[in-house]
């Protein structure tokens, strides 16, 4: 919904940069040196890009895109304070309160509208599948 109270058509959604967006890129290494990685802010994994505001790896995006399409809410078995590593990422509720501290921004998750550049080649989310009724055989 803009301002004005009318309803964003889907022509008007944020763009593929600012959906998935490279991290400002790091200084050019000098000969002989490899770039350093980049590392997931929510478990600390490789990460290849910014996604949702935050550089997340594959599976922290994934887990945040889907904890936002299904509105997902979890409790936490523990205090609140479980560890969220690449190792360790058991915990969803402290999981997702990570990506939430992050900045991961829950509104730049647009639903099957969404788009992201993954190695130069555009990427959607899968579509689900269409459920078809078994039609019965007339005999």
């Amino acid at each position: 919904v803009k301002p004005d109270g009318q309803t964003a058509s889907h022509h008007e959604l944020p763009s593929t940069s600012e959906l998935c967006e490279p991290p400002t890129p790091p200084p050019t290494p000098q000969s002989g040196q490899s770039a350093v990685p980049l590392k997931c802010a929510v478990c600390g994994d490789t990460a290849l890009c910014k996604h949702y505001g935050a550089v997340a790896c594959s599976g922290c995006k994934g887990f945040f895109r889907r904890t936002v399409w299904k509105q997902r809410t979890y409790k936490c078995p523990g205090e609140n304070d479980c560890t969220i590593n690449a190792d360790v990422r058991s915990c969803r509720a402290c999981r997702y309160a990570q990506c939430i501290r992050v900045r991961m921004n829950p509104r730049a998750v647009q639903g099957d509208l969404a788009e992201c550049r993954k190695n130069g080649v555009i990427c959607t989310p899968p579509k689900r599948r269409a459920t078809y009724k078994r039609r019965e055989a007339s005999g």
